[in-house]
């Protein structure tokens, strides 16, 4: 069986949305991948896709109208449904809308379990490891079924 893997919702506008400034999506990002690097460092038994760490290409994608923010979050879904194990959303004041809205419900179409982190304290990490461990076995039973 392969590591755990998680897809890590985060905002990129968060509530600006399109009034967001590229210094704004710069600092959301900046603060996701600082979540993100914290848990991989705490916890190197998960694998994390984190959208922040490919936004220099979707954005450039996105201004060239090469993609638009509907296809983006298209790709980003099927990234969350069918390359990862269950969902982390990083909730920055308690907001998760936007985009993080529509990967949740993409998550929850998928009956995906939801993680909800709100900060980088040590019982965040006691709670997403009891969760890892869950995720492990139940995909384990599903690998034994399936063999």
């Amino acid at each position: 069986m392969g590591k755990i893997t998680a897809y890590f919702s985060h905002t990129i506008r968060g509530k600006k949305g399109s009034d967001a400034t590229p210094a704004d999506m710069d600092a959301n990002c900046a603060k996701a991948i600082q979540v993100a690097n914290w848990i991989r460092a705490n916890i190197t038994e998960l694998e994390l896709y984190v959208p922040a760490e490919h936004e220099d290409f979707v954005q450039l994608a996105y201004l060239e109208k090469m993609l638009t923010e509907q296809q983006i979050l298209a790709i980003d879904c099927k990234i969350l449904q069918n390359k990862t194990d269950f969902q982390i959303v990083l909730v920055e004041n308690g907001w998760t809308g936007g985009g993080i809205q529509i990967e949740i419900d993409a998550a929850k179409a998928k009956n995906m379990i939801i993680f909800y982190i709100r900060d980088m304290e040590p019982k965040t990490l006691v709670s997403l490891r009891q969760l890892i461990i869950e995720v492990s076995e139940a995909k384990r039973l599903r690998e034994d079924q399936d063999a």
